[in-house]
């Protein structure tokens, strides 16, 4: 193989590993509907959504409601024994804090819905 070829294909590589150019730096990027980026982080007891468009707005969502819960006293319902355990050691192993893509999405399409 010449040079040229894989100094071409080793550029190509590198290109595609860059992080999206549209997506804020801390931000985790879900497209939906083909076209849509939207973009959010998880921090402390909330999770930032950002809308799509130029109007920057946002979403401030409670983890609780993320996860499916009534209130927050339901959501802390199961954990209020490994509560002190998890903060001292800081075991996040308990899920109390997690947030995955598809909670997101569930979560934006059914706001959507009911924006419909």
């Amino acid at each position: 193989m010449k040079r040229s070829l894989r100094k071409k294909e080793i550029k190509a590589a590198r290109k595609a590993r860059q992080r999206d150019p549209d997506v804020k730096r801390g931000f985790r990027k879900l497209v939906l509907n083909g076209s849509q980026v939207w973009q959010w982080r998880s921090y402390g007891e909330r999770v930032e959504i950002r809308v799509p468009g130029t109007l920057n707005l946002k979403w401030m969502v409670p983890v609780w409601q993320l996860r499916g819960h009534e209130s927050r006293e339901a959501w802390e319902e199961p954990h209020k024994d490994c509560y002190d355990e998890c903060v001292v050691t800081g075991d996040l192993g308990c899920g109390r804090w997690t947030v995955t893509p598809g909670m997101v999405k569930k979560y934006i399409e059914e706001t959507r819905q009911a924006a419909s």
